[in-house]
């Protein structure tokens, strides 16, 4: 006979499951802090935790820059990853800059084509200014 088991924090994160012959299952060792729970399954592609009883079902994720509380149970917005992703957006803008890929590009465009480019580049480099930076970020419109 097969035994499910997962693997969970005090703080109810399911950090890990399986199935294992039941005369194996001692052989299971927790991971971490964790503890195994046998009976239990828990499909890894679902956002759920153990409450203690029972698997729960997260509610659905905000957005990309939130990360579980398993402590209160909520989302919560994480503004470092929010703020890393930004800027990591940005400079990839900034390389694509004709001053950045070629100077013969540069020295062959007009005055106002540079001051365009110049702009732009201005106002990638001030997202970080923005009232409600990183959480909304209006980006600029790149030149043609």
């Amino acid at each position: 006979m097969m035994i499910t088991y997962i693997q969970a924090r005090p703080n109810g994160e399911i950090i890990g499951s399986g199935v294992v012959q039941e005369e194996l299952f001692y052989t299971v060792s927790p991971i971490e802090d964790a503890r195994v729970i046998p009976g239990v399954h828990a499909d890894p592609s679902s956002f759920s935790y153990f409450d203690g009883i029972q698997i729960v079902r997260m509610p659905s994720k905000p957005s990309d820059n939130h990360i579980f509380d398993y402590d209160i149970k909520e989302w919560k917005y994480d503004i470092e990853s929010a703020r890393l992703k930004a800027l990591k957006q940005r400079d990839l803008l900034l390389a694509e800059g004709p001053d950045r890929i070629s100077p013969m590009w540069w020295s062959s465009m007009t005055e106002q084509e540079q001051q365009a480019w110049t702009f732009y580049r201005q106002a990638l480099l001030d997202i970080t200014e923005q009232q409600d930076y990183p959480e909304f970020i209006v980006w600029p419109t790149k030149p043609v």
